[in-house]
């Protein structure tokens, strides 16, 4: 009886593990990965309480395994925020809000990682804005 219910979980971790791999062989090229990122602008600067609407497009030569999200204290390198996506395309959008809750003024990057693999590989870029009180 044991066995037959250990089936189930077998073939649920093998259809994951199926779903998550790349489709084709094309070879890995992180510099080919696309990020642009709209909103927040770089320089911009929010108030406590503010929602912050972040807006980015993504786009690579093949298919993509997901993104990540982060929004860090420039000075302390801490992060504040973050937030990750599995997205298996080759090009997507990223729509996401943050709500400021600081209460000093705080210098803030957003860092948005597209990844192509589950090894890390892929690409990034960021913004710098500000938190004042």
């Amino acid at each position: 009886m044991k066995h037959l219910l250990s089936v189930p979980v077998i073939i649920a971790a093998m259809l994951t593990i199926a779903a998550c791999q790349k489709k084709d062989e094309t070879p890995m090229q992180p510099d080919k990965v696309n990020i642009s990122i709209a909103s927040p602008k770089t320089g911009d600067v929010y108030h406590k309480g503010d929602t912050i609407r972040i807006l980015a497009s993504v786009s690579y030569i093949s298919q993509l395994h997901g993104y990540s999200l982060a929004i860090k204290n420039k000075a302390t390198n801490t992060t504040l925020w973050n937030t990750e996506e599995h997205v298996h395309s080759d090009k997507f959008d990223v729509n996401n809000y943050w709500v400021n809750t600081i209460d000093s003024a705080t210098q803030l990057a957003l860092e948005l990682t597209a990844e192509i693999d589950h090894d890390g590989n892929g690409g990034s870029n960021s913004v710098s804005f500000s938190s004042q009180p």
